[in-house]
């Protein structure tokens, strides 16, 4: 889930789409996506997050290994793409960056937006399965690794 202003985003991975409710009283305001492999079309899509100053929601869909990008409105905008991207499972926006957990490489990138180059990586070797991302302040990041029972937590320089 993902949350800007009064606008409740969450990830309806099973029908492969992404619902828009009211934050207060959960009422529906719609829905956009549709099953596929292409841009725009989605394929179990999980983690979300908002970077409301830019108006993008960020959608991760692990089976695709991608990372796409759409309005508020649910258009699509781009995908998001950095080299080396295993399995990314969590995302943050951060100012100027997206911060994206991959299971498999035990790591979580920053990348930069919208160039998709990345800017930094944050190796957790003594994680089994980086998914969630939370963030807190002064530029810390909480990495959730719910195979090894534990939260890892990061400091990024990133961002403006």
């Amino acid at each position: 889930t993902a949350l800007c202003g009064d606008t409740l985003f969450v990830s309806d991975t099973d029908n492969d789409r992404i619902v828009m409710l009211d934050a207060g009283s959960l009422a529906w305001r719609g829905a956009f996506g549709k099953r596929g492999k292409q841009p725009g079309e989605l394929t179990k899509p999980a983690a979300l997050s908002v970077q409301a100053h830019r108006g993008e929601l960020y959608v991760v869909e692990p089976t695709l290994q991608r990372v796409q990008v759409f309005s508020l409105a649910g258009l699509w905008l781009r995908v998001a793409v950095a080299p080396g991207w295993c399995k990314p499972r969590g995302v943050a926006a951060v100012p100027g960056a997206l911060l994206v957990s991959e299971s498999e490489g035990k790591r979580v990138l920053a990348v930069s937006q919208p160039e998709g180059t990345v800017l930094q990586e944050l190796a957790l070797p003594e994680s089994v399965a980086p998914y969630g991302i939370g963030l807190g302040e002064h530029g810390r990041v909480y990495v959730a690794d719910s195979r090894a029972n534990a939260v890892h937590v990061l400091r990024v320089k990133v961002g403006a």
